[in-house]
C-alpha cells in the first residue's frame, strides 16, 4: 500500500467517525451542556441552574449510551 492509498483510506475512515458522530445522539447532548455552560451569562442563568441541565443533559448521555449497549448485542 502506497502512501496515497494510506491518506485516502484515512480520510474515508475519519469521514466516516465523522458521519457516525453526528447522529449521536450523545454526541448532541453533550454539545448542548457545551452551549449551555459557555452561553449561561448571556441567558441569564445562575451557577445552580447551569448544575442543574448538566446534570439532566448527563443523565440522558449514560441513559443514551445504556440503552445502546443493549442495541449491540
Amino acid at each position: 500500500m502506497c502512501l496515497i492509498e494510506a491518506i485516502y483510506c484515512f480520510i474515508e475512515v475519519t469521514q466516516l467517525k465523522i458521519g457516525k458522530m453526528l447522529k449521536s445522539k450523545k454526541f448532541w447532548y453533550t454539545m448542548a451542556g457545551i452551549i449551555t455552560t459557555f452561553l449561561s451569562d448571556t441567558f441569564g442563568l445562575e451557577a445552580e441552574q447551569v448544575n442543574n441541565i448538566l446534570m439532566s443533559i448527563g443523565a440522558l448521555v449514560l441513559g443514551q449510551g445504556i440503552s445502546d449497549s443493549k442495541d449491540k448485542k
